[in-house]
Order: C-alpha cells, then sequence, then structure tokens
C-alpha cells in the first residue's frame, strides 16, 4: 500500500489540485449558486411538460407539444435505462454541483492524455489547465451548452486510450477507448463526435503512413482490430440513441428536402441543410487571430464594452443625457438595439467570444513546430490546418464546399466554426510537447536558442505589430459600420 501511494502521490496531489482550483473558480455552487445559462434554462422550459407527465404517471413520454406543434420527446428528454454510459454521464454531471464536473472532466482527461504522452506530471497538469481553460471551453459552459462542452471533456481521453492499445497495451486501452467513446457518444452531441471522429481518421492516415515506412503494418492492424472491437461496443451500447436520432434526422432540416428539383435554392442538392444555413457561423479568415490576441474582433457581442466612462460613446452620449450613468448606460444599450450596433466587429451573426488558446499557448505551438521530434507532430499539424480551413466555411469555400458536397455526413452539421473546439486541444498538447522536447535534453543548446528566437519572431512580432500599426491588417469595423455611423450622428442630433 505504502509503495502504491508513493508511486501514485504526486497524481493524487495533482488531482486535489483541480478540484481546488475547480471549485475556488466556480466559488458560488460552495453556497448553493449555479451559473445562469440560457440555454439550461431553455432546455428545462421544454422539458417542463415532460417532466410534469413523468411527476403524475410515473413513466417518461415520447411526445411532446412544448416544441413546434408537437415533436418526439426523445430529442429533448427520455431516460435511456439499458444504456450504461447513461449512469457514467450522471456521475460527471450530478455528483458535483454545475458545472464543476464538466470542468474536473477536462482537466482530469487532459492531465491522463498528456500523462500517457509521458509528460512530466506538474508539466501534465499545467498543459490540462491549459487546454481547459481555453475561452470556448468557458464560453460554451457559460452559455449553457452542457453536452457540447462534455463532448469535448472526452476528447483527450479517447485519444489517450488510442495511444495506449497503439503502444501494445491492447486490453487495458481497447477497454478504455470503449468505455470513453461510449459516454462521448451518450453526451449526444453528434456534431462533435464527427469532428473528434475526423481528427482521428487523419490520425490513422498518419500512423498507416509511419508503420509502412518502418515496415510495422502488422502490429498496427492487431492495434485497429482492438480498437474496432472497442468502437463496437461502444455503438452498441448507443444504439437505441444512435438509431432514434438517425431517424428523426430525415423528418428535420438534415434529411431530405420536400421541394422539388426546380422549387429548391439554385446549387442546393436537397438533402442536408442548405449551405446558407450551415455556413452561417463561418470563422472569418483574420479572427483566427484571437487564437494569440484576445477580443482582436471586439470579443462578445452586445455594448457593454460601450457602457464606459471614458469611451467617445459614452462620452457623446452623456451630453445629451446629462451625464447621469443610468440613463447614459440605458441609452446606449437602446441605441444598439435599435441600430444593430456592437463591439463584435466580424461576420457572424453573433457570437459569445473569440477562440482564445493563450499568447504563450500560441507561441509554444510555434515553437513545437520547430523543435517536436515526435510523428503526432505531423497529426498535430495537419488537422490544425485542415480544421482552421473547414472553421473559415463560406470564406473558403475551396475546402469547405468539398467537404460539405463529398464527405459523408458533413452536410449535417450546421455553425462550421465549432471545428475549431479540436484546435482548440491540438494547440496545447504540441505545446506541451515542445516544453518536454526541451527537458528531455536532445537538442543543442545553440539550435534550441534559433529556434526560440524564430518562434518570439513570428507570434511576438505579429502581436508588436498590431499593438502599433492596429490598422495594417484590421479594419475595426463591422460590414455596417457607414450606415451605423450615419444613424447614430442623426439620433444623438434629435
Amino acid at each position: 500500500m505504502n509503495n502504491w501511494f508513493n508511486k501514485n502521490g504526486i497524481h493524487l496531489a495533482i488531482i486535489a489540485f483541480f478540484v481546488v482550483i475547480t471549485f475556488a473558480y466556480f466559488s458560488p455552487v460552495l453556497v448553493g449558486k449555479a451559473p445562469a445559462q440560457s440555454d439550461v434554462i431553455q432546455s428545462q422550459a421544454m422539458q417542463k411538460e415532460i417532466m410534469d407527465f413523468k411527476e403524475k404517471d410515473g413513466k417518461a413520454p415520447l411526445w411532446t407539444n412544448q416544441m413546434f406543434g408537437g415533436m418526439p420527446a426523445y430529442q429533448i428528454w427520455v431516460p435511456y435505462a439499458y444504456n450504461g454510459a447513461t449512469y457514467g454521464i450522471a456521475l460527471i454531471t450530478k455528483a458535483l454541483p454545475n458545472p464543476t464536473g464538466t470542468v474536473l472532466l477536462l482537466l482530469l482527461g487532459a492531465y491522463f492524455l498528456f500523462i500517457v504522452l509521458k509528460v512530466n506530471p506538474w508539466l501534465a497538469a499545467a498543459g490540462a489547465i491549459a487546454f481547459t481553460f481555453t475561452m470556448y471551453n468557458f464560453v460554451l459552459i457559460a452559455s449553457g451548452h452542457s453536452s457540447k462542452a462534455l463532448a469535448i471533456g472526452f476528447f483527450a481521453p479517447i485519444i489517450a486510450s488510442i495511444l495506449l492499445t497503439l503502444r501494445g497495451r491492447y486490453w487495458y486501452g481497447a477497454s478504455l477507448t470503449a468505455l470513453f467513446l461510449a459516454l462521448e457518444i451518450r453526451t449526444n452531441h453528434v456534431q462533435m463526435t464527427y469532428y473528434l471522429m475526423l481528427a482521428i481518421f487523419i490520425f490513422v492516415i498518419v500512423e498507416f503512413y509511419q508503420a509502412f515506412k518502418n515496415k510495422t503494418v502488422s502490429n498496427l492492424l492487431k492495434s485497429f482490430g482492438f480498437l474496432a472491437f472497442s468502437v463496437a461496443i461502444a455503438l452498441m451500447i448507443n444504439a437505441s440513441l444512435l438509431w432514434s436520432t438517425a431517424e428523426y434526422a430525415k423528418e428535420t432540416n438534415r434529411g431530405k428536402s420536400n421541394l422539388t428539383a426546380t422549387e429548391a435554392a439554385p446549387g442546393e442538392k436537397g438533402a442536408g441543410m442548405s449551405k446558407e444555413y450551415a455556413y452561417q457561423w463561418s470563422q472569418g479568415v483574420g479572427e483566427s487571430f484571437t487564437f494569440l490576441i484576445p477580443d482582436l474582433y471586439g470579443g462578445a457581442s452586445g455594448v457593454d464594452k460601450l457602457v464606459k466612462p471614458e469611451g467617445n460613446m459614452y462620452k457623446a452620449v452623456a451630453e445629451i443625457t446629462g451625464g447621469d450613468p443610468t440613463q447614459t448606460a440605458q441609452a446606449i444599450q437602446q441605441l444598439g438595439g435599435q441600430l444593430n450596433m456592437q463591439q463584435y466587429w466580424g461576420e457572424k451573426p453573433f457570437t459569445q467570444g473569440g477562440y482564445y488558446f493563450g499568447a504563450i499557448i500560441c507561441f509554444l505551438f510555434v515553437f513545437g513546430l520547430f523543435i517536436v521530434r515526435s510523428q503526432l507532430k505531423w497529426w498535430i499539424l495537419a488537422t490544425t490546418v485542415l480544421f482552421i480551413l473547414l472553421s473559415f466555411g463560406r470564406h473558403f469555400p475551396m475546402v469547405s464546399d468539398l467537404f460539405f458536397d463529398y464527405f459523408p455526413l458533413y452536410n449535417k452539421f450546421r455553425a462550421v466554426e465549432s471545428i475549431l473546439a479540436v484546435v482548440g486541444l491540438m494547440v496545447p498538447i504540441l505545446a506541451i510537447l515542445a516544453i518536454k522536447e526541451i527537458q528531455d535534453g536532445n537538442t543543442d543548446q545553440k539550435v534550441l536558442i534559433r529556434k526560440l528566437t524564430w518562434s518570439a519572431a513570428i507570434t511576438g512580432g505579429f502581436a508588436l505589430i498590431v499593438a502599433i500599426v492596429p490598422t495594417m491588417f484590421f479594419s475595426f469595423k463591422a460590414s455596417n459600420h457607414m450606415q451605423i455611423v450615419q444613424a447614430l450622428t442623426q439620433s444623438l442630433q434629435k
């Protein structure tokens, strides 16, 4: 027993540290409070009729009139009593106050992956924190996209389990893969699971290339045999969930259109969503630099940043309201609603924040491209580049349309920017592997300094240019900027 504690004591200490920082960050939950998550509130409202019926009759109905003109209840709430993964998800979401269970899943899952990658435990803990506290994860939590955040939380442990299987720990790795993949599917966020599978597909291609090059294809095929068994188990566990979802999808805008060829919009095939709808939330090409510089595109939609006494907008409105802070703030909020004015100046309909990964993490990622020798680097690079291009949607149709028109099931999903959730894991992995490379001491010091200089010049140099000459690359103006200025001028002159 003492030997076990000596060997695993550091892991227990780090787990305890994760618990402490999670509850410190969400300290209001200790006094019974919970975040006001808009999507959670909306979901509870949709479930009200189902829950009332369940409380009265003891059974959950399979139909509800609460949504649209009525729809199957199994897409809103239904107990999958014979799905063992249901109880695993409940353990995460119900055992601890919301959203601490989700945050701990993100932390522990990423930590497990870094340990499998043979990273020093404390460095692994730092990597887990870097991934977990990526801005997008907390945007999801704040808005109540709980199933999406949970699905992202299983990304890292699934990848870790696959790596264990490929290293020859067949039964152990395959068992964990089946477990985590079953839980991933049970989160019922098919889009996130699909993006993870796409990343793993790229991983398989890279592994096959390396195995063919090293003449180890037979060993790789054995590993994939175990993993195929894991996938089959995970799918069977969730068969009822997947089957009902697939059936219902045919009757939605993800299924075959009821329009004839002459009635359909030009260029649409009549199956799956329209490109216009699917690409509505496309990541702007320039917006990708929010990975490095937060709020480069103004941050979240709204006018909160305009309601600040030091701003020109506030000063102009204050002259009309007589300087009263409350009236000035209300007037700005009202003008924002009337004129479609917001601090975010990108092309998305609205947003709750960008995809900030952290300046240090971005620097280390670039450094990792120069220094990391692991073949994982090529998988991370290929996945990152492809997924960024796919996130551009309508801004880069050369790649997006290719996948939308020909890649299986890709046209079933909207908000293509969501694919960046996978990039949010790829970037910290390579960043931490870069530090590991330094710790291993396999690189000449002069070469190390030169590559550090290159990395600092690329990331720091770009950030410096933006700070000194911001309009060199960015306009900081929305597409309707002139209309807003004209309407605002008329409003303030009244």
